[in-house]
């Protein structure tokens, strides 16, 4: 009884790890960037995600076809020069299609011209399907702009003052562009890339397990070894590339908003050198993202021309030449799709990596606007009628502290202004000037 009581015990104990590190699971998915991103997009533009995505998911199919079309070429073609007869399989694939009484020249001819013509129509279809993808989420992310636009001009000067100024512009453009392009358009882009492989991987299996296994472990160990070299790298360059870019901006519009005070505080040279480091430091950062790319470009590249000496080697050494040919000739079609796939997959996540840093600040900005309504519809013309305005100012006792500061903007602050006076406040920039102002738009 003891045991059986132990026994279930720890049984429980690991179900309820289990279903813990499941929660967890599905907590991070559903906190993960490309999740909130996707929460971006409204609920009729979702399905249309999914169609396109299932679309290219279909589109695999295509360059499996072709790959095994190129496959019969080459057994056919050995079997032809040798003066031999067909394998079965080839012999199968001739009868369906009504080439068992064509010439050898006709049957090569026709499957060279179908093969090439199935993968050529394939990438068509790709470039036309994805021109379309981001066209469509460019302008999505136009409305997403305006949306946010709307939504935060219609909460109180404080809220709209909580971040600065370049970091809201940068969140209601860059980053919006980041969410869109960057993160959706990419990842939609990875899923069609991974499904390819996916679907050649398959069907290389059906027909020849031993290609299909080398294939994926060949060129899977490539992918595998590029994406874990520059995955976090591509994700922290990202971020660093926006915080950077907002910074620097903060600077230009701060001395050329403080211009004079600038001038007359000898601080110009000051804000050049400050200017200068942001934007060298910025240009390392962009440099650095435009190259990791090229680093997979060449590592594939140069993949596939060892792959493919090795494996004919093999083949030649193990097989007779018709099997070594087609195996041969299988890979080298198969490694024409799967390697740009596997080239585009790495690039794209680091893509999509450096998106998920610079989406951040809009998708915070996003998330602290849920719920927020917008503006009423208003007559577009100028107020200049207020009824009930009384022409006097009183202040009294006034402080005020901006959201995520220690040291408050103003501190007991205290005048009046009857009608027909004139009133001067003057200081140094950060003394609090605006402050006022703003309390006057705020409260008046």
């Amino acid at each position: 009884m003891y045991f059986f009581q132990r026994f279930t015990s720890n049984l429980f104990g690991v179900a309820c790890e289990s279903y813990e590190m499941l929660n967890k699971l599905l907590g991070k998915i559903r906190n993960s960037t490309v999740i909130r991103s996707l929460r971006v997009l409204s609920s009729s533009d979702r399905p249309k995600i999914f169609a396109v995505v299932v679309l290219q998911v279909g589109l695999g199919f295509l360059d499996l076809l072709g790959v095994a079309a190129f496959g019969v070429l080459g057994a056919l073609a050995v079997t032809g020069v040798q003066s031999q007869q067909p394998g079965n399989r080839v012999s199968a694939v001739l009868e369906f299609f009504g080439l068992s009484d064509f010439s050898f020249q006709q049957q090569v001819a026709v499957i060279a011209c179908a093969a090439a013509s199935i993968l050529v129509i394939r990438t068509i279809l790709s470039i036309l399907i994805t021109k379309r993808i981001y066209y469509f989420l460019s302008r999505r992310g136009a409305v997403i702009s305006a949306s946010l636009i709307a939504r935060l001009l219609s909460q109180t000067l404080m809220q709209v003052q909580a971040r600065s100024t370049q970091e809201t512009l940068y969140s209601l453009t860059a980053g919006v562009g980041a969410i869109t392009l960057s993160v959706l358009g990419t990842a939609m882009t990875i899923v069609s890339d991974v499904s390819l492989l996916l679907i050649m991987v398959l069907g290389l299996f059906l027909v020849d397990p031993s290609i299909a296994i080398t294939t994926l472990l060949f060129f899977g160990s490539l992918g595998i070894v590029l994406y874990f070299t520059m995955n976090k790298k591509a994700q922290d360059l990202g971020l660093e590339y926006s915080l950077l870019n907002i910074k620097s901006n903060e600077k230009i519009i701060e001395v050329l908003d403080s211009y004079r005070e600038s001038v007359v505080r000898n601080r110009r040279n000051y804000y050049t050198r400050e200017i200068e480091k942001y934007r060298l430091n910025l240009a390392g950062v962009l440099a650095e993202m435009q190259f990791m790319p090229n680093i997979s470009k060449y590592v594939i590249e140069s993949g596939l021309v060892i792959g493919a000496v090795l494996i004919a080697g093999a083949q030649f050494l193990l097989q007779d030449a018709r099997h070594a040919v087609a195996t041969l000739t299988v890979f080298l079609a198969s490694g024409t799709r799967i390697a740009p796939a596997i080239m585009r997959l790495q690039q794209n996540a680091i893509s999509i990596k450096s998106g998920i840093g610079s989406a951040i600040p809009t998708l915070q900005l996003i998330e602290s606007l849920e719920g927020v309504g917008v503006i009423s519809e208003v007559s577009d013309g100028l107020e200049t009628e207020h009824q009930n305005f009384k022409s006097e100012v009183v202040v009294d006792s006034v402080s005020l502290t901006y959201p995520g500061k220690q040291k408050p903007a103003l501190k007991n602050v205290s005048f009046s202004v009857s009608e027909g006076e004139s009133l001067a406040i003057v200081g140094p920039s950060g003394a609090g000037k605006t402050s006022i102002v703003d309390v006057l738009i705020v409260t008046g």
